[in-house]
């Protein structure tokens, strides 16, 4: 609640003459009685936000260069166990989440956008939440803003206890030693940047004085153009969703104008070409996209949907296959792949992908009820 919620409000609605000869009254009792309320909520908010002695308020119980441990936790949309001793040898991200929370979900796409980026064999990274309470709304925000980096349920608390997390979200970033590099808490308008330095630096692209020039500078570089982009491209998605198709390819194309190198606007501008079936155009911004951003692995799940559309089915085929072994969205993927092999013929590979794709979109607990036969046989999926 904001200062101007608590303060009094004996005022509203009364007679002028009443204000002025109660002001004093009011004032000194009920009015200073309710602001001291407000201070004293202000002062406890401080304490539980900024613990004292924790400047930076990173992890209490590991410091740089220590192991960060195990974690073996499931996925929290289709149930798989992610185990980081699978990553041995190659350096991570763990960022720690309150969902709902806007900090957090910035971190999360900003860190999902730096994961994209990065060349092979990339970085891993996984995202930690302890809410029960909220995974259907992490889920829907991770399907909506193409999130695809693993998150799971700490359900005890027992990494953020182990660690010492503090503040939310708390990004810990870790070499290929296992060992704490750095951390990053909280989120700001430098948070991208500084994580992009860090990830160059532990996958060797940059050295060490490189990384220290980059975090040293306090002002974020802001790129105005990409920020109008970004901004359009999101306007874009909810006008799509609510049937504005010719509004949605206007920000669209509005997007591409503020920054002729974001590739997401040229795919979702691809998209909405196919559903118009405007192939041609739609194939033109797919070879955009690829020229600018090669190693975006979701050319190839949209250059599958436009193949399937002209018909050319083995083509479709290899490119959604290709685009299933990437990982852009493999709910997505499976769907048109279904459709592929549907086309051809291929009625049981056409099943089998079409309950993939289902079963990507169901919660943890119904993915897990839903590979399970009618005797309680669990019966593989593809990834």
């Amino acid at each position: 609640m904001s200062a101007q919620d608590e303060r009094p409000t004996a005022e509203v609605g009364r007679g002028t003459n009443e204000r002025q000869g109660n002001r004093e009254q009011r004032t000194g009792n009920g009015g200073a009685r309710r602001w001291a309320r407000f201070i004293a909520r202000c002062t406890a908010l401080v304490i539980v936000l900024i613990p004292p002695g924790a400047s930076r308020a990173g992890p209490r119980n590991i410091k740089n260069g220590e192991p960060i441990g195990r974690i073996e936790l499931n996925r929290i949309d289709d149930g798989k166990l992610v185990d980081s001793n699978n990553w041995a040898g190659r350096p991570s991200v763990w960022i720690f989440i309150s969902p709902l929370q806007t900090s957090s979900q910035r971190a999360m796409q900003e860190l999902q956008r730096i994961v994209d980026e990065t060349p092979a064999p990339g970085i891993e990274a996984v995202a930690l939440t302890t809410d029960p309470n909220r995974l259907g709304e992490v889920r829907e925000f991770c399907n909506r803003n193409r999130i695809r980096l693993p998150v799971v349920l700490d359900a005890g608390r027992a990494h953020y206890g182990r660690l010492g997390i503090i503040v939310l979200p708390t990004t810990l970033l870790v070499d290929n030693e296992g060992k704490l590099h750095d951390s990053i808490p909280g989120h700001d308008p430098a948070y991208e940047r500084h994580l992009r330095a860090h990830v160059q630096f532990l996958t060797g692209k940059i050295k060490a004085d490189e990384l220290a020039r980059q975090l040293a500078s306090t002002q974020p570089t802001r790129d105005p153009g990409l920020e109008r982009a970004e901004r359009l491209v999101r306007s874009a998605a909810l006008l799509a969703q609510r049937g504005l198709l010719p509004d949605a390819i206007k920000e669209l194309e509005a997007a591409i104008e503020a920054d002729a190198f974001y590739a997401p606007a040229y795919l979702d501008l691809a998209m909405l070409r196919i559903v118009t079936n405007d192939l041609p155009a739609a194939e033109k911004l797919v070879d955009k996209a690829r020229g600018i951003d090669e190693a975006n692995r979701r050319t190839w799940l949209v250059q599958g949907v436009i193949r399937f559309h002209q018909n050319r089915l083995e083509d479709a085929e290899k490119s959604l296959r290709e685009a299933l072994m990437r990982n852009p969205d493999p709910a997505l993927t499976n769907y048109w792949l279904a459709r592929v092999l549907e086309a051809r013929g291929d009625k049981e590979g056409a099943r089998v992908c079409y309950r993939a794709a289902a079963e990507r979109m169901l919660p943890a607990v119904d993915a897990e009820l839903a590979k399970r036969g009618a005797t309680g046989s669990t019966q593989a999926a593809p990834n």
